[in-house]
């Protein structure tokens, strides 16, 4: 992922910047994320089976906390929550569809079903969200490729993308949670539904940077 400079959101005036925004590592944390449904996250486990890589999972990071995040992870204050729902509610993008086709461990030990392909429609929410994050004078990333992470504590060696039966996914909202707690868990703070889907919008593109 790669920080960008302010740039202009939903054309409102931009708010003064907010110092120290980002996570410090400790304590609870909020962020964006889509959250597959539980038929999505059925369909990924057949797809690990099939594939034979179904010991990826684990035991302590639950289904019901798989995600794909779409923006970096903040401070838990009051005056941060407040400016991320105000920035969720500027955000204007339609649903898309997302094909999940390889899995990969990464070298700190994350398992992440992924895709070998670059998704405009998910990159246009990813840079619609950090445009509204700018404009309540938040910091914002940009560059999330489409996956899943399944696991935050994988044991053995990084794996490069693997194929596996591919896994569609229709997108349809994202969230905003917050991050915490032993054993961690994400709460939901809010919840923004995407526009309804319009023909010809699927679009792959190759190469995706590397997902987080």
């Amino acid at each position: 992922m790669r920080p960008e400079p302010s740039r202009t959101g939903t054309g409102a005036a931009h708010r003064a910047p907010l110092p120290l925004a980002w996570w410090g590592g400790h304590g609870d944390r909020l962020l964006f994320i889509l959250h597959p449904p539980a038929p999505v996250r059925d369909a990924v486990i057949q797809s690990l089976e099939h594939a034979g890589m179904l010991d990826l999972l684990g035991d302590h990071w639950p289904v019901e906390c798989w995600h794909q995040r779409v923006s970096a992870r903040y401070e838990d204050t009051p005056e941060i929550r407040q400016r991320l729902l105000q920035a969720g509610a500027r955000v204007q993008a339609d649903t898309f569809r997302i094909e999940l086709d390889r899995v990969r461990v990464t070298a700190d030990g994350h398992a992440q079903f992924c895709a070998h392909r670059r998704h405009r429609p998910l990159e246009q929410l990813v840079s619609r969200l950090g445009q509204a994050l700018v404009a309540e004078g938040l910091p914002a990333l940009y560059g999330h490729a489409p996956h899943i992470v399944l696991n935050h504590a994988c044991d053995g060696p990084p794996q490069p993308g693997r194929p596996a039966p591919p896994v569609p996914w229709q997108a349809g909202a994202f969230e905003l949670v917050r991050g915490g707690g032993d054993p961690y868990r994400y709460t939901l703070l809010a919840r923004w539904p995407l526009a309804p889907a319009r023909a010809g919008q699927f679009r792959f593109l190759p190469e995706p940077s590397t997902p987080t």
